[in-house]
């Protein structure tokens, strides 16, 4: 599946398997990816609606995380997770969306990356 976004000329596509994360950043959505970064125009409660059966979950207020990117985590004493992803990178788990991230991990739903 593709997410398709607008730029000032055309209209690009992104393979969400190559999706690490959305971030957002001010009134732009940051896709990022193994290979680059892109900005879009949209928002992340929007995405999260959209991704949700494509294995994508809110983990933060700023962030959407694609699941099957994880490599390893942790769960810290700050009622937090550390998420380490497929390129090295760190992303956290904001303690407001640690329940529906656990949820994710119970049902299975997350690819424990060696």
């Amino acid at each position: 599946m593709k997410l398709s976004y607008l730029t000032s000329t055309n209209l690009e596509e992104i393979e969400l398997d190559d999706i690490l994360y959305f971030e957002s950043q001010e009134r732009l959505i940051s896709v990022s990816t193994i290979r680059s970064k892109y900005e879009i125009e949209t928002t992340l409660k929007d995405l999260e609606e959209i991704l949700l059966k494509q294995g994508f979950v809110r983990i933060s207020k700023w962030c959407v995380l694609n699941v099957t990117k994880i490599k390893n985590f942790k769960r810290l004493r700050n009622q937090q997770i550390k998420i380490i992803l497929v390129n090295n990178s760190i992303v956290y788990v904001n303690r407001t969306y640690l329940k529906n991230f656990i949820f994710f991990i119970k049902k299975g739903m997350v690819y424990h990356g060696k």
